[in-house]
């Protein structure tokens, strides 16, 4: 019963993990250099992007090498309030050790410069802390699978964790990857995503023609987006290294078309693009 339990929980944890990876920095950044620690503990991330040393703790963090889930400095220790940033990303990872020398299992370094794809801004780190939700999904599932811990009995244990595996597995399809609340699970930008574009770059962003294009306008906006996508200069995969639709493929659906799996997908909605833009050329 305990190798099938251990087995049920690996499967949970990967699912609960999903390649998803997360570091803690004060600085504000758009992408994460090759060799830059990751951890999947969200939480994690956000206390190791506040600038302390153990040190400058009363308390350090357990034998797992996770930080305290609360910073209680040493009298004089305490660094400034200031804003923390922590960032998403989805890149090639690898086990390493930290910068003390120190083996920890979940600790991971980017193999290659990785784009951070979701980002949460906190303007004071003594506040966010107030606020960190110390129970995260992979929490639930150690405490649930680690024997004799949880003081719950086995048999309780296996109930639990067969309960909490559908509200994974609606979580996993609801939030894909690249999914936030800027950028559509469907593809293409949200509402709030157009007005954050149009916050920072001044461009009036529209949502994208999903219904018939069935004026010049909409011939013209459509034509142009699919054959700028999709077109024999356009870069990037239809689907990523697991068969996923990658970002650029899930953008069709913004649009009322079916996210392509391949180059014959790709070469299709150009060609509906070309014929788009050819119509609008004959309206004019």
């Amino acid at each position: 019963m305990r190798a099938n339990l251990g087995s049920f929980a690996n499967e949970l944890v990967k699912l609960a993990m999903e390649d998803a990876y997360y570091h803690g920095s004060p600085h504000k950044l758009t992408y994460l250099r090759s060799g830059s620690y990751v951890t999947p503990y969200k939480e994690d991330a956000l206390i190791f992007g506040i600038p302390w040393g153990s040190n400058d703790l009363v308390e350090r963090g357990g034998e797992d090498g996770r930080p305290p889930k609360k910073l209680i400095f040493k009298k004089g220790r305490e660094p400034k309030d200031a804003p923390v940033y922590v960032y998403e990303v989805r890149g090639k990872v690898k086990p390493a050790l930290t910068n003390t020398g120190a083996d920890y299992e979940w600790n991971r370094i980017l193999l290659e410069d990785t784009p951070v794809i979701n980002v949460d801004e906190h303007p004071s780190w003594m506040k966010a802390l107030d606020s960190v939700k110390t129970a995260s999904i992979m929490d639930i599932v150690k405490k649930l699978t680690v024997r004799g811990r949880s003081g719950i009995p086995q048999a309780e244990r296996i109930k639990r964790l067969s309960d909490f595996r559908p509200r994974l597995t609606k979580f996993a399809a609801s939030n894909p990857v690249g999914a936030n609340k800027y950028k559509s699970a469907k593809g293409g930008l949200t509402q709030a995503g157009r007005e954050k574009f149009k916050r920072e770059e001044g461009s009036n962003l529209k949502p994208g023609v999903r219904g018939a294009a069935d004026t010049p306008e909409k011939m013209r906006r459509k034509g142009s987006f699919l054959s700028r996508m999709f077109g024999p200069g356009a870069k990037g995969a239809m689907t990523d290294e697991k068969g996923r639709p990658t970002r650029r493929a899930l953008s069709a659906q913004a649009w009322g078309e079916s996210a392509p799996r391949d180059d014959k997908g790709r070469a299709r909605l150009y060609a509906k693009g070309q014929a788009l833009l050819d119509r609008y050329k004959d309206s004019k």
